[in-house]
């Protein structure tokens, strides 16, 4: 069922930016899936910028995988504020000094050369091009050897990485060990000059912790070690929802309450934290928040990467959910998500977990679920990337793209589940979900319902008398929640 993690998303990525976890992989499943109609159309200008993001992204995530690589344990700066400091001296200090200190490396196009060779397909031609540069680039410094802040130099100046995005983050772990990463909380404000962040006013980014974040509420965690022994994932659920006034035209329905409902009971003892910025309200908003073990958590979110404004609230909480998960671990669901199983044997040595979403994983790695060791790298990894990766232009590229990137380059600290874990029956399937008969879904730990496809047509007609005796595969599914 699970294993090392393996590259999802294949070299020809020209459709993109789905509404609903979705990466196309090659070009005939990707020219067959432009045909569906329930997939976006795009032009051949915004194909071309999709597709150039989406081989800068790879080359820049190669490039610090790189940097990581070589510089792994070669007695470079502890902290990550002197290491910052390094490279951005070196960055301002002219292309001729060789500034920054700590172990010097070899640099050069053979180097990259041997390197790449572990790739294949559009990795490998990205590795090159990216090398290649960096290595030109010293080479005109006069460089053969490079300390870590010279090399992060030549990554930023040569364009790899755009706006000194090799410097905000640190390299990302190495040979399975997770680097300090950046600067955080009061130490990451003083040095931007800003006020720590404190219920969400002040210096807040992708860095801040959850509980900083938080205006009302209390993350407090019940105590599983007896019901949830030797998990290394703890049974702790996180939701989000209400981020704008209108709720994004979903107010909080039965399917909603379900969803809570289900991880409750398929997970005695386990914890479920409700982050919104506006509180859900009517029936089944407030049964909800009745159920015992749910905490309500009013948060004023993270609304600014890098200087750039998020202005799709699902683009908010998908940073949301990583801060989440890297401060507490636990399991995120969308809140169109129905557990069906004990997620128990995906809770027990593991750090990271993410389905696949299609047969083969044909369309990547959907966030919709996802679960998380405390302070896992994997997370730490994404979220080290997040500033780079997000475009607004481009729906998926932080939360669907750059996750599968990752899972190729740093296959230990991922396990991938297959597609009937969670996102089965597929996006393409609804009618067979909502409508079908006679599948009990064996292979689903959980079950997600593609809201923003489904919503229409099925989830806003539900309700209680409905499920309690009509007789399809959804209702069989969620009939026993009711009780």
């Amino acid at each position: 069922m699970w294993g090392g993690s393996r590259l999802l998303v294949a070299p020809q990525l020209l459709v993109l930016a789905l509404l609903w976890c979705a990466t196309v992989a090659d070009g005939g499943q990707a020219e067959a899936a432009s045909r569906n109609s329930a997939l976006p159309k795009f032009s051949v200008s915004e194909e071309e910028y999709q597709k150039n993001a989406w081989e800068g992204l790879i080359a820049c995530s190669i490039a610090r995988h790189f940097v990581a690589t070589l510089f792994d344990g070669a007695g470079l700066p502890a902290s990550s504020t002197q290491l910052l400091g390094a490279a951005g001296a070196a960055a301002g200090a002219g292309d001729g000094v060789n500034a920054g200190k700590g172990a010097k490396q070899t640099v050069t196009r053979d180097r990259f050369e041997e390197y790449c060779s572990r790739y294949k397909g559009i990795f490998l031609e990205e590795c090159m091009r990216g090398g290649t540069k960096i290595a030109e680039k010293l080479k005109k410094w006069g460089k053969s050897k490079a300390s870590q802040a010279k090399l992060l130099e030549a990554i930023v100046k040569t364009g790899v990485c755009g706006d000194k995005a090799a410097t905000q983050g640190g390299a990302g772990p190495a040979s399975g060990k997770a680097s300090s990463g950046p600067a955080s909380g009061a130490e990451s404000a003083l040095a931007a000059g800003g006020l720590p962040c404190w219920k969400g006013e002040g210096h807040c980014d992708v860095h801040t912790k959850v509980r900083d974040l938080v205006v009302e509420g209390n993350l407090t965690v019940r105590p599983y070690h007896e019901t949830y022994p030797g998990v290394s994932i703890p049974p702790i659920v996180h939701f989000i929802f209400g981020m704008t006034p209108d709720f994004g035209g979903k107010p909080f329905s039965l399917v909603h309450y379900l969803s809570v409902k289900s991880a409750l009971d398929v997970m005695p003892g386990a914890t479920v934290f409700l982050y919104y910025k506006y509180l859900p309200s009517g029936e089944w908003g407030r049964k909800a928040l009745a159920l015992p073990g749910v905490q309500a958590i009013r948060v004023k979110p993270v609304t600014q990467v890098r200087g750039r404004e998020m202005v799709h609230m699902a683009h908010v909480a998908d940073l949301l959910r990583l801060q989440a998960l890297r401060d507490m671990g636990g399991i995120y669901m969308d809140l169109d998500v129905i557990t069906l199983r004990p997620f128990t044997p995906l809770m027990q040595e593991h750090s990271f977990v993410m389905g696949q979403e299609g047969p083969r994983g044909v369309y990547g790695l959907c966030n919709a679920v996802m679960l998380s060791a405390p302070g896992a790298g994997f997370v730490k990894l994404w979220l080290q990337h997040f500033g780079e990766a997000f475009d607004p232009a481009i729906w998926s590229m932080h939360s669907v793209k750059l996750p599968s990137i990752l899972g190729h380059l740093y296959p230990h600290h991922l396990t991938q589940v297959h597609d009937r874990a969670f996102f089965y029956p597929l996006w393409d399937k609804i009618d067979h979900m909502f409508a079908g008969h006679g599948d009990t879904f064996p292979e689903n730990f959980a079950m997600h319902l593609w809201e923003s496809l489904s919503w229409d047509k099925y989830i806003n007609r539900l309700s209680e008398e409905y499920i309690l005796n009509v007789d399809n595969n959804f209702n069989n599914a969620v009939r026993r929640f009711l009780a």
